[in-house]
């Protein structure tokens, strides 16, 4: 009989996730357990650390000893690894062009294919910085916390991004950061005339969204239009006392562009909510905390940095199968599918006449690349 004990998801969350963590906090426990005065360099094995692999593996002091030093990880490095460039290495150079093997022949010759691909890198380069401000440095014993952002819920276990943080950035400005294609939304039909660029997308037209993070809501507050879209869950949570359900709580509201990364309590690994345009759910998560290192960024301004970035896809035009799309119709008369894709090009040549009147019924509205 399996007697696994059943978690219900927000346990199951819970059980795979850190205890409820500050960035203070977390500082002070690592001041605290690291002396970088004391370090000894891992190529010198301390009489502690001799003694105890010693006793560990039930040998002698002196073989613990070169046994430490041979498996030290400085060892691992050679000198063509820190000279070999793999972004420039072509190995198809080096096949001979009167080769016996056919696969070897034929990979020399469509080099060029693999070349012409073009397509955004999910790496980012970390970018040049200027040191002439010191005060605008951050300091060594700075906490970087690592953000990743989720695709919608339509697409899942997808990620969209994948961030650095500080204790001084904002949510807001992580906000910013987050890049959906319903936010890139335009409801305007502008088959009349597809010159005039569209007055206003989805985001200005509905600014309101919210974090979600330990059962607050952080809103963000900063257009004039926005609406508190959390206030009706907070009202829900209050009747009839269903605060007092499992897993549930008080929840409480806040204002996202007043509250930085250090003020806020977060598990790491726990999956939290980041909500806009009503209905668009992204699962927000805080997946590292750590010291800063050598190779992040050393100025406040750099941050949020985005590490890590999704790809994003374009379609082609359903007429030529050329160039990317930039309009799609509805209710086309002249298209064989709703919603047709079209290139500009195609686009104007099928549905206006040479002074650029409508010759049949349709709606036109700009492609939105998806994420």
């Amino acid at each position: 009989m399996n007697h696994e004990k059943l978690y219900t998801p927000v346990e199951e969350a819970w059980h795979y996730s850190s205890q409820p963590i500050t960035i203070e906090k977390f500082k002070t426990n690592c001041c605290s357990k690291i002396d970088t005065a004391d370090r000894q360099p891992l190529h010198q094995p301390t009489m502690e650390s001799v003694k105890e692999l010693a006793s560990e593996l039930e040998i002698d002091e002196e073989t613990a000893r070169d046994l430490q030093m041979v498996c030290d990880v400085s060892n691992l490095q050679c000198e063509y690894d820190v000279q070999f460039d793999y972004n420039t290495f072509k190995i198809y150079e080096r096949f001979p062009d009167d080769g016996e093997l056919k696969t070897v022949r034929l990979c020399k010759d469509l080099k060029t294919k693999a070349e012409e691909l073009f397509f955004i890198p999910t790496y980012i380069e970390p970018p040049d910085e200027d040191f002439s401000v010191d005060e605008d440095q951050i300091q060594d014993d700075e906490v970087i916390v690592c953000c990743t952002v989720m695709h919608p819920k339509q697409k899942k276990n997808k990620r969209n991004l994948q961030t650095l943080l500080i204790g001084e950035t904002k949510l807001s400005e992580l906000r910013d950061l987050i890049k959906c294609q319903m936010d890139r939304v335009v409801f305007q039909d502008m088959s009349e005339n597809p010159d005039q660029l569209p007055d206003e997308d989805a985001q200005k037209l509905f600014p309101s969204s919210f974090f979600f993070i330990e059962r607050t809501f952080y809103n963000d507050t900063r257009d004039p239009a926005h609406h508190d879209i959390s206030k009706t869950i907070v009202e829900w949570a209050k009747h009839s006392d269903r605060y007092n359900m499992a897993g549930l709580g008080l929840l409480h509201s806040d204002v996202m562009e007043t509250t930085c990364i250090k003020d806020i309590e977060i598990r790491l690994g726990y999956p939290y909510l980041f909500c806009h345009q009503g209905s668009c759910e992204h699962l927000i998560l805080f997946t590292d905390m750590r010291l800063r290192q050598d190779s992040d960024p050393k100025l406040k301004k750099s941050y949020p940095y985005v590490s890590s970035d999704a790809q994003r896809r374009r379609k082609r035009c359903s007429i030529c199968c050329i160039h990317l799309a930039k309009w799609v119709t509805i209710n086309d008369e002249l298209s064989f599918e709703t919603p047709g894709l079209f290139c500009d090009k195609c686009f104007r040549y099928l549905h206006y006449d040479k002074d650029g009147r409508k010759i049949s019924r349709f709606q036109a509205y700009p492609h939105i690349p998806e994420d």
